[in-house]
């Protein structure tokens, strides 16, 4: 079990994403000259740690334990400003460090840092945020802000970049909320958040497995020659891809996509199967094992130990694994890295449950183009048979083309 931490201004352009997504163009917006930056804050504790919690540091209560794999959270939440509005005093309060000083603004596919206009008056953005004390550990936070009404919507995203992460401490949730607290935004509580797809619970919450409507049971081949499988799937003619049609819009901020997997095996038996799968770069070449906070890359052996003596979630006390891997797109000018996260348990029938996700490393990828789906599909291929697929803990997140608005 571990914690984690890292750096995001305006941008211009979308363009289409080689395996990271992107739609179309967008011209960019000046900031409004006439809204105020808001007073420096005073520094606060941003950390999440024995110290600080003892030292009475709030909304350090949200614990995740691996919604996206590892550690993130999820939220959305009202202000009653204009989304541009939003969008600029973010960028403001952020670009100074945010309320702790631990705040960077994030370079954007767009070129620009911080914050990139989409069509349709949204916004979206990423910065990294860094913990202090004995370790310092970096976390991903990303933010969409759409317009409702005369109101704002945001969708906010905060993820341990640590691989085995399976624990956060509330670290997820205390990056979203001191950054919006900090913000100052008139009129808005804290008390319109709400925690999407069971991630960073409050203290009395219970994590609620969410199963799709329809399981997709898949039966497929193990994809052998990595130079037949094409990994990448925002190249011209894409749409010939195999697995590239699931495409996902901003689920976590920035694109990303959370799948349910069962397999009739044992949790030890899928962990080797994955490890060994991915030891020499998987399907396509382009999958590369991560430092792990408990030693060694890949996968680590959770099992007795925290956070299952901890969790009130249903980790029990069978075995639990984590692992991270990284994908890369090939094709054209760009080569994205994409982030895997893994958590696998065993449900009451001894079969392997995996919590899969994937997410787009590069900020300002509103849209994917169906990578982050295809990345963990190609992962998984090393199940043939008895194989059963369904949507994550964030259940919009990737749908089928039949599902897309």
């Amino acid at each position: 079990m571990c914690f984690r931490v890292a750096p995001v201004i305006l941008a211009g352009i979308a363009v289409s994403l080689n395996g990271c997504g992107g739609g179309g163009t967008t011209t960019a917006l000046p900031l409004p000259s006439t809204t105020p930056s808001p007073s420096p804050p005073s520094l606060v504790l941003g950390t999440c740690n024995a110290e600080n919690i003892a030292a009475g540091i709030e909304d350090c209560d949200r614990v995740d334990y691996g919604s996206c794999g590892g550690a993130c959270c999820v939220i959305t939440t009202s202000v009653a400003l204009s989304a541009e509005n939003v969008m600029s005093t973010l960028n403001r309060s952020l670009a100074d460090g945010g309320p702790d000083g631990q705040y960077e603004l994030q370079y954007l596919f767009e070129n620009v840092t911080g914050f990139t206009p989409l069509g349709g008056g949204q916004y979206l953005g990423q910065v990294h945020h860094t913990t202090s004390g004995p370790a310092h550990y970096t976390d991903k936070v990303n933010f969409l802000i759409e317009p409702d009404g005369e109101n704002s919507k945001i969708k906010a995203f905060s993820l341990s970049l640590i691989g085995g992460a399976l624990g956060d401490v509330g670290q997820g949730y205390k990056n979203i909320i001191m950054a919006l607290k900090g913000a100052n935004f008139d009129g808005w509580s804290d008390a319109s958040v709400m925690n999407a797809g069971g991630s960073c619970p409050r203290p009395s919450g219970k994590v609620v497995s969410v199963q799709s409507q329809v399981a997709e049971v898949v039966e497929r081949r193990r994809l052998d020659d990595s130079a037949d499988v094409l990994g990448t799937c925002g190249l011209s003619g894409a749409s010939e891809v195999p697995q590239c049609q699931n495409v996902d819009l901003g689920s976590c901020g920035n694109a990303c996509c959370s799948l349910t997997v069962t397999l009739k095996m044992s949790a030890q038996e899928t962990v080797a199967m994955l490890n060994s799968s991915l030891d020499n770069g998987g399907p396509d070449g382009q999958f590369t094992k991560k430092p792990m906070a408990e030693g060694g890359v890949g996968f680590a052996d959770l099992t007795g130990g925290p956070p299952a003596e901890a969790a009130p979630f249903g980790f029990g006390s069978g075995p639990i694994y984590i692992g991270q891997v990284q994908h890369m797109t090939t094709g054209g000018a760009y080569h994205f890295n994409d982030t895997l996260n893994f958590n696998i348990v065993e449900d009451e029938n001894n079969d392997a449950v995996i919590n899969a996700f994937s997410t787009s490393l590069i900020g300002g990828a509103y849209s994917d183009a169906g990578q982050n789906y295809k990345n963990l599909q190609m992962a998984l291929s090393v199940f043939v048979e008895d194989v059963t697929i369904a949507a994550g803990k964030f259940e919009t997140s990737c749908p089928g083309p039949s599902l897309m608005i």
